[in-house]
């Protein structure tokens, strides 16, 4: 992940080159990044652009993806064309919190860059994910548009049936602190989830605690009773551990 240079306000110190001139530390550092950005293959040219953004545009990208049902993926500063990809449709959106303010968006179970995402708006017009969810992106359209698929194509444009065993569809998993800060202060997951099945229910979720090198730890177990596709929350409560950087939020099918 490529982080921003990050902008000092103390003052500027002046220090002497090679050959007897001066130059402020701040202008040698603006000349280092200058030739480090010169020296960039194209193939680097995808750097992460808004797979990092802040809550409000995590919440905003699932909501559109949740709306719209049918996403693409193209990555043209990789060089990626229209053809290279097929709309997929959206199972699963959920925004994942780091702890720090910031988010990340995972669907259908894997994390995107919104950048490189663009959802149905229209009937052959698809949106950049991250220009409608207020992030600002490079080198990348803002929308594109397909040619009408062959009427003997399949489009698709309804969710198929949930595949065997796969009776709900988890909506959101947030992190919410309830206490102070520290091991072992209160902590709650928020937990959405889709009742997919033709019946009223009571699902189990499971919330686990997430280390750096992808460790997790199982935090807490909750029932969630729930009605036929009408969304239902859960706020499933837990003691934070030493080190977790965030939660994942699953149900017992």
């Amino acid at each position: 992940m490529k982080t921003k240079p990050v902008a000092y306000s103390s003052p500027a110190r002046r220090v002497r080159g090679e050959r007897g001139s001066t130059m402020t530390t701040r202008g040698a550092v603006a000349g280092v990044m200058a030739v480090v950005a010169a020296g960039l293959a194209p193939s680097e040219a995808r750097a992460d652009q808004c797979q990092v953004v802040t809550e409000a545009q995590a919440a905003a990208a699932v909501a559109r993806l949740n709306a719209s049902r049918i996403f693409m993926r193209l990555c043209e500063p990789c060089g990626e064309h229209l053809g290279d990809h097929r709309p997929e449709i959206v199972r699963a959106a959920v925004a994942v919190p780091d702890g720090d303010g910031n988010s990340r968006v995972m669907v259908n179970g894997a994390e995107i860059d919104l950048a490189y995402i663009y959802i149905r708006t229209g009937a052959t017009t698809l949106t950049n994910l991250a220009r409608v969810s207020g992030c600002e992106t490079q080198s990348v359209s803002p929308s594109i548009s397909l040619p009408p698929a062959p009427a003997s194509a399949e489009a698709p444009t309804e969710a198929p049936r949930p595949a065997a065993g796969q009776l709900a569809t988890i909506t959101s998993c947030a992190l919410r602190r309830t206490g102070f800060l520290g091991m072992g202060a209160g902590r709650e997951a928020d937990v959405g989830l889709v009742n997919q099945t033709e019946a009223a229910r009571a699902f189990t979720v499971r919330v686990y605690v997430l280390y750096p090198g992808n460790g997790r730890e199982l935090a807490a177990v909750s029932a969630v009773a729930t009605t036929p596709g009408v969304p239902a929350t859960a706020r499933v409560r837990f003691r934070a551990r030493a080190g977790m950087t965030s939660v994942q939020c699953e149900i017992a099918q």
